[in-house]
């Protein structure tokens, strides 16, 4: 006699002849047009020869596995993605995402930063304030406020006034 409280584990959906069947007829998961130009860029830049795992282009990307797998299979390399590939790489975003147009961004010119002697605290904060995003001009003006000294409350001119308690009109 079968005893059926062992077998019921073979019974389920996922061991049933049709289930395994369906399973083994599934097509490959298809990569992403954009993510195999994202993870070529990565192996040329890191200099490896083979496909990289999809942790690699994690850690490469600073991204989370999951992210890397929906870009893989799923979406496609986001705009943001791209961008940052463009940043840590150098392959430009454009052809990541449609793969036209040059392989490698542009070189981007140097930033100019504004010559500040730091002698003069606000003198410098004054010339480095046009820079700044307005978030961290708030910022940087409330450190500013919080590091410099209270000022004594100027002494207010007081009218002869009668010492008798109130004033009298003329």
């Amino acid at each position: 006699m079968l005893n059926l409280s062992v077998n019921a584990t073979c019974i389920n959906a996922p061991f049933k002849a049709g289930t395994i069947f369906r399973m083994a007829s599934q097509p490959e998961k298809i990569t992403s047009p954009s993510y195999a130009r994202l993870e070529l860029a990565l192996r040329t830049y890191l200099g490896s020869e083979k496909e990289l795992e999809q942790q690699q282009v994690a850690d490469a990307m600073n991204q989370s596995a999951q992210t890397i797998h929906n870009w893989r299979y799923r979406s496609g390399v986001s705009k943001l993605g791209a961008l940052h590939a463009q940043k840590t790489c150098g392959a430009s975003a454009s052809y990541i995402l449609t793969g036209e147009g040059p392989q490698t961004a542009a070189p981007q010119p140097p930033r100019s930063e504004p010559e500040v002697d730091i002698s003069d605290p606000i003198q410098a904060v004054s010339k480095l304030m046009p820079h700044l995003a307005p978030a961290d001009q708030v910022l940087v003006l409330q450190r500013v406020m919080a590091l410099m000294p209270a000022r004594p409350a100027a002494p207010v001119e007081q009218a002869d006034q009668p010492s008798h308690g109130r004033g009298q009109l003329a």
